[in-house]
């Protein structure tokens, strides 16, 4: 199922999807706005495809797979957190890379306590809110 199609639609082209995306954006929304409603647009389509795939994991086996990122405390100084990080990653990074790695070490804490606090839904009903979000 398609996150921004009404269901029983035909599949939306990416054009119309993003045009169907901003028009529910609020008239004041800035392009660093857009860029990341667009970012995280496209990786909610990558997970439903992975979903569909079968390429799901449990939050224990995320815990798992990022333990090496992951301090027993995540209160931790972010700024040590990122040091012990870099110590790990190869010597030829560009800024872009650091970059995204530290933005995947805050996104993994934010969804690990957001996992650790929060209910959890199914796919389905994850999907029914994220399609009843972007519909026209």
């Amino acid at each position: 199922m398609n996150l921004v199609e009404p269901l029983g639609h035909p599949p939306m082209t990416a054009k119309e999807e993003v045009t169907a995306f901003l028009r529910n954006m609020p008239e004041d929304v800035t392009f660093d706005e857009i860029m990341y409603e667009f970012f995280m647009l496209e990786k909610l389509k990558i997970s439903e495809e992975a979903a569909r795939n079968g390429e799901v994991r449990t939050h224990e086996e995320v815990k798992e797979r990022f333990k090496d990122w992951l301090l027993p405390d995540l209160s931790t100084n972010p700024k040590a957190r990122v040091i012990e990080m870099l110590y790990g990653l190869a010597d030829d990074l560009t800024y872009d890379d650091i970059h995204y790695h530290i933005s995947v070490l805050e996104k993994i804490d934010g969804g690990i306590e957001s996992a650790d606090s929060e209910p959890t839904i199914s796919q389905e009903e994850m999907e029914a809110e994220f399609s009843a979000r972007f519909r026209e």
